[in-house]
C-alpha cells in the first residue's frame, strides 16, 4: 500500500518535471496510483498551497506546482489571466487570519 506522502511526492515530482497539466494527464502519467489517491493528494496539496488548480474552460482543470507554499488555511478563489490570455479561476489556500 502506498502512503499519502508517497502519492503527494509523486504528484509534485511530476508537476515540477513536466510543468502544468490537466488533471486527466496527471492520472495517465501516474498509472501506479488510483484516481482516488491522486484526487486526495491534489486536494491536500491545494489546501497546503503547494499546488494551484486553474479552471480555464468548462470541464477543464489545470494543476501546477507552486514554488513557495502558503500556510495551511481556508481555500478561496481569485480571478486571473490564463496562459492563453483567457480569464480563469484560480483556487488556492489562504493563510489563516
Amino acid at each position: 500500500m502506498i502512503h499519502t506522502i508517497e502519492v503527494e511526492t509523486a504528484v509534485l515530482k511530476h508537476l515540477n518535471q513536466e510543468g502544468a497539466c490537466t488533471v486527466e494527464e496527471l492520472f495517465r502519467s501516474l498509472p501506479h496510483l488510483t484516481v482516488n489517491q491522486v484526487f486526495f493528494a491534489i486536494d491536500r496539496l491545494s489546501r497546503e498551497g503547494r499546488v494551484r488548480l486553474r479552471h480555464p474552460a468548462r470541464f477543464a482543470y489545470l494543476i501546477s506546482a507552486v514554488s513557495s507554499p502558503n500556510t495551511v488555511g481556508s481555500a478561496h478563489q481569485t480571478k486571473g489571466e490564463g496562459p492563453l490570455g483567457e480569464t480563469d479561476e484560480v483556487y488556492r489556500s489562504a493563510p489563516d487570519t
